[in-house]
């Protein structure tokens, strides 16, 4: 079971009810999660087919000194991953873009986005080297993995700086496990390879950490996760991996939108800041800003 500690703060403009998605947990089949309940004073709906909780709240709900209002998400997680899919290797990369038109929703994957650098000739070029058509999905999968974790040093000091592209990261050759899943989604997106980011915690020993991975779609089985920066590439993430928030790259974790008409166009700042806790261990995860 994981408590999920959330403090929002409004901090600028003017709403009456206000919509924050949470985007959590991951959809990789293996890991079962399960909403438990919620406390005031957040308002909480989630849709069947997704992997987003709709979280509610009301200007009235805002403690009018501090301006902050607070909530714990229970989540009931099954750590044991019990049931693990196999990979199919059925697909392969020239038959990707007609198969991929029936799929609705995932040429966002594909697209270019902030620290995806998609169009560059450099990644462009470098994609086209390390994976051909006649290759198989997955070969193709563990053939840019298997290059970014074996050209690309990680670089512990550059943690706790701004987020780097994929550009950037391919010039250096350096960089942290989210610098090695932006450069790993451009190089997947270049092959027509859906791909997202994957932010969430990982076990080290007995403790968690913030650790970032990628996730692929495969038209047989769905979103998979694969972890870029192990040693050796890691394909089957066991249950020491508990995703958080999935997005086009590992800054998209938190956006907001106005229920009434009238402040469609009103500025609205908050900040976010969560705890878990995960087997008693208290945890910080994350401070939005939007």
């Amino acid at each position: 079971m994981v408590i999920i500690h959330t403090m929002l703060n409004h901090v600028d403009g003017d709403f009456d009810t206000l919509r924050v998605f949470l985007k959590c947990p991951s959809s990789d089949p293996r890991q079962k999660i399960e909403l438990i309940g919620i406390n005031h004073p957040f308002k909480v709906t989630h849709e069947r087919w997704s992997t987003l909780y709709n979280l509610e709240i009301n200007h009235q709900a805002f403690d009018p000194r501090t301006k902050q209002a607070s909530a714990n998400i229970i989540l009931n997680i099954d750590f044991e991953r019990r049931n693990p899919y196999r990979i199919s290797d059925a697909t392969s990369i020239a038959d990707l873009p007609e198969i991929l038109k029936e799929i609705p929703d995932i040429a966002d994957y594909l697209e270019s986005h902030d620290y995806i650098e998609t169009g560059a000739d450099e990644i462009s070029q470098l994609a086209s080297e390390i994976v051909n058509e006649d290759q198989s999905f997955w070969s193709a999968v563990r053939a840019i993995a298997q290059w970014v974790n074996t050209y690309i040093v990680y670089s512990y000091d550059l943690q706790d700086k701004n987020y780097r592209g994929a550009l950037e990261t391919l010039r250096s050759r350096r960089g942290t496990c989210s610098d090695f899943v932006h450069l790993f989604l451009a190089l997947a997106r270049n092959n027509n390879i859906p791909s997202r980011a994957m932010v969430g915690l990982q076990r080290h020993r007995r403790s968690w950490k913030m650790h970032s991975w990628a996730e692929v779609y495969d038209p047989q089985i769905g979103w998979a996760p694969i972890d870029v920066v192990s040693q050796p590439v890691n394909l089957t993430l066991d249950s020491g991996y508990i995703g958080i928030s999935a997005g086009y790259n590992c800054a998209v974790r938190l956006f907001a939108y106005y229920d009434s008409q009238r402040e469609t166009n009103s500025s609205v700042k908050l900040k976010l800041k969560q705890y878990y806790v995960i087997r008693n261990q208290p945890i910080e995860i994350e401070f939005f800003e939007q």
